[in-house]
């Protein structure tokens, strides 16, 4: 696996509720990892307002703890050029849980 690409994964951490009931979002803690990027295509899907472009990528990165255990609602991905990508799915690359597989899709 070529981990040629600097990556920066974001992990929120669970949020709470003010005393108003507003939701305040969690603190953001980032991890700056090389990575393998793997394109996986993109697609146009027909909305109610045009069309949409979903565009699908999946990184390999070494294995660490916070990563495996986060809540996927809460990582996202941010690439080389700057590009937010929310995570679809976080799985171990082998059982050795020397990588992590993450799928990611972006909407434009």
């Amino acid at each position: 696996m070529a981990l040629d690409r600097r990556i920066t994964i974001k992990i929120e951490a669970f949020g709470t509720r003010d005393e108003n009931g507003q939701y305040v979002p969690g603190a953001v803690t980032e991890y700056p990892v090389w990575a393998e990027r793997r394109a996986a295509g993109s697609s146009d899907q027909a909305t109610g307002g045009g069309f949409v472009t979903v565009s699908a990528q999946n990184y390999g990165v070494r294995w660490f703890k916070a990563l495996e255990l986060a809540d996927i609602a809460l990582v996202a991905i941010e690439d080389e050029f700057g590009q937010t990508w929310d995570a679809d799915s976080i799985a171990p690359n082998d059982a050795r849980r020397r990588f992590i597989n993450i799928q990611c899709l972006r909407t434009t």
